[in-house]
């Protein structure tokens, strides 16, 4: 296994973990010209402060041999669609090969001083509000009321993206449950399924 992984892997914090692993690959395929770029759950997990929990690294890069030459070599061994790292439970996967349209990346740096690629928060909450609406669940409003909460939210580009998706009323309907829950009340899935016929009417009137 790479130097540079084994000393990631002793980082304490899982998420800091995983995203030192990600920019350990960034690293090595940089001179393939490949720049993947952290989504889904990781994402989620680094802009609300680890709030959300995963399990897994996903990021957006093209495939080739090549790339599955240079994971070899770093010590990633491929099932499938994943690689997996011996002596872990770390799980990489290129569900993608490039961002959604209107999707941006966004440079952090680690505490290590290495630089890894993440999707930006405001298309994170797109994403969620997307799927709450497509799949109504507590854990995704959840994720999607912790990215209203993070760090650096431009809020503006964020009214930006959910008015080209037509979510305008998805938004507020997430702020208006963010209330409830600060009010120390429970939201029910049943609200949820609600919520998803209510904005299902408008669109159709």
């Amino acid at each position: 296994m790479d130097e540079r992984l084994r000393s990631a892997l002793t980082t304490e914090d899982a998420t800091e973990r995983m995203l030192e692993v990600a920019a350990v690959v960034q690293e090595a395929l940089e001179d393939l010209g490949i720049h993947p770029v952290v989504v889904g759950g990781l994402a989620v997990a680094y802009w609300t402060d680890g709030a959300y929990l995963t399990s897994d690294i996903d990021v957006v890069m093209p495939s080739s041999p090549r790339v599955d030459e240079r994971m070899a070599a770093l010590g990633f061994e491929k099932q499938g669609r994943f690689w997996t790292l011996p002596e872990s439970d770390i799980v990489f996967e290129a569900p993608d090969s490039v961002l959604d349209p209107g999707d941006e990346e966004q440079e952090v740096e680690l505490r290590s001083g290495r630089h890894v690629a993440l999707v930006r928060a405001e298309d994170l909450f797109v994403h969620r509000l997307e799927q709450l609406l497509a799949s109504p669940s507590t854990d995704t409003l959840q994720q999607a009321i912790n990215l209203l909460k993070a760090p650096g939210l431009d809020r503006a580009r964020l009214q930006a993206r959910v008015d080209d998706k037509s979510l305008r009323e998805g938004l507020a309907e997430v702020e208006a449950f963010a209330e409830k829950i600060e009010r120390g009340e429970t939201v029910e899935t049943s609200e949820l399924h609600d919520m998803e016929r209510r904005i299902r009417h408008e669109r159709l009137h």
